[in-house]
C-alpha cells in the first residue's frame, strides 16, 4: 500500500487482518477493494456510530461550526442526525436502522448519566486527538498508527490514550487488554518516535456494553480499564511486528508475479497462497463475506461478481490527517 511518500504503509489493523485471514488481508490491502455500498447496520457499523459520537464530545473542534464543548443533548442531536442520514441513504432498510439506532441512542444516554454520577473524567485533561504517528520500521516501509484521544491524568500525570469501545461483555476485553496488540503499537509507536518525556505512559479502554439497559439487564453498563506496557515488552514486540511485516510483504510479493493478463486465473492463483481462515465471526466481521465461497469454486466467475460488489478504495484514507513522524 504505497502512500503519496512512495513508501508502503502498514498498520496494526492491516497486520491483524493478515494474521485472522490472508485472503481477506490480500483483498482489502493488495487489491484496495471497498464495498460499493456499505451495510448501514451490523456490530461493526454500530460501533462506529458510537465512537462517533463520543468523538465529537471529546473533541468538540471536529464538530461542524463548534463553539464550545457540545452538551450531551447536542451529541445526540448529531447521533440523530447521523440516523437521519442512514435512513435516507437507505430507505429500504428502515426498520434495521431504527432498531439499531435506538440500542446506540440508549447506550449514549446512559453513558453521559455515567459521567455526571461518577465523575469519571474528572482530573483527565484532552492534550490531542485524532493524530497519526509514523516510523521507518524497515527500509521504504512505515508503520502508522492513529491515536483517538491523548489525555493527561491529573492526580498522578500519567499520560495516556482514551480508546472507545462497544462491548458485548467486560470480562473478555478486559482480561485480553494486556496483550492487545493495538495498545502494544501504540506505545511502540510513541518511543519510536517521542522518545523524550513527552511519551504516554499507557491505554485507557472506555468500555460501553451493547445492551438496551432494561429492568432485566444487569449492571454495570459502562467501564474503564487500563493497561501499562514496559519497555521490555515493547522491545520484543517490535521484533515480532518487523517479522510479521516481512512474511506479508514477501506474499505480497508472491501474490503479484506476472501482469496480470486473465483476473479469473490471476485471482485463482492469489487463492492458492492467501487462503481464508473462516471462524464464526465472518458473517459480521468481514466485508467479503458474500463472495469469499464464490471464490473457492472455480466453475463460478468470482471475479464477477467481485466487480459488481466492490470497488477500489483507500484503506488507509483515515490516516490523512496530522501526522507526527520519525
Amino acid at each position: 500500500m504505497l502512500g503519496p511518500d512512495g513508501m508502503r504503509h502498514v498498520s496494526n489493523s492491516e497486520i491483524q487482518c493478515f494474521k485472522e485471514c490472508r485472503r481477506r488481508w490480500y483483498l482489502q490491502y493488495v487489491r484496495k477493494l471497498v464495498r460499493i455500498r456499505e451495510d448501514p447496520t451490523g456490530p461493526a457499523h454500530l460501533g462506529t456510530r458510537v465512537h462517533k459520537a463520543l468523538a465529537w464530545y471529546y473533541d468538540f473542534a471536529r464538530m461542524p461550526c463548534p463553539t464550545a464543548q457540545p452538551t450531551p443533548d447536542e451529541i445526540l442531536a448529531f447521533h440523530d442526525a447521523d440516523v437521519v442520514w442512514d435512513l435516507n441513504e437507505f430507505p429500504e432498510r428502515e426498520e434495521d436502522i431504527n432498531k439499531e439506532a435506538d440500542l446506540s441512542r440508549i447506550m449514549l444516554e446512559g453513558y453521559f448519566e455515567w459521567l455526571e454520577e461518577e465523575g469519571m473524567d474528572e482530573g483527565l485533561v484532552i492534550v490531542g486527538s485524532e493524530q497519526a504517528l509514523e516510523y521507518e520500521i524497515l527500509p521504504g516501509v512505515i508503520l502508522q498508527g492513529k491515536l483517538d484521544i491523548r489525555v493527561l491524568r491529573e492526580f498522578d500525570g500519567a499520560r495516556m490514550v482514551l480508546d472507545h469501545k462497544t462491548v458485548q461483555n467486560f470480562t473478555d476485553p478486559t482480561r485480553m487488554l494486556p496483550f492487545d496488540e493495538q495498545v502494544r503499537t501504540y506505545l511502540m509507536l510513541e518511543r519510536l518516535c517521542n522518545p523524550d518525556n513527552t511519551r504516554i505512559d499507557g491505554a485507557i479502554w472506555n468500555m460501553l456494553r451493547k445492551v438496551k439497559r432494561t429492568s432485566t439487564a444487569k449492571p454495570p453498563f459502562y467501564e474503564r480499564c487500563e493497561v501499562f506496557v514496559n519497555d521490555f515488552v515493547l522491545r520484543d514486540f517490535y521484533t515480532r511486528t518487523v517479522n510479521v511485516i516481512q512474511e506479508m510483504l514477501e506474499l505480497e510479493r508472491l501474490t503479484e508475479p506476472l501482469p496480470i493478463i486473465n483476473a479469473r486465473l490471476a485471482l485463482t492463483s492469489a487463492n492458492e497462497i492467501a487462503y481464508p481462515r473462516p471462524t464464526r465471526d465472518c458473517h459480521w466481521k468481514c466485508p467479503f463475506f458474500g463472495v469469499c465461497p464464490v471464490m473457492d469454486d472455480s466453475s463460478k466467475d468470482a471475479e464477477g461478481l467481485t466487480h459488481i460488489l466492490f470497488q477500489e478504495g483507500d484503506p488507509y484514507a483515515r490516516y490523512n490527517i496530522d501526522h507526527v513522524s520519525l
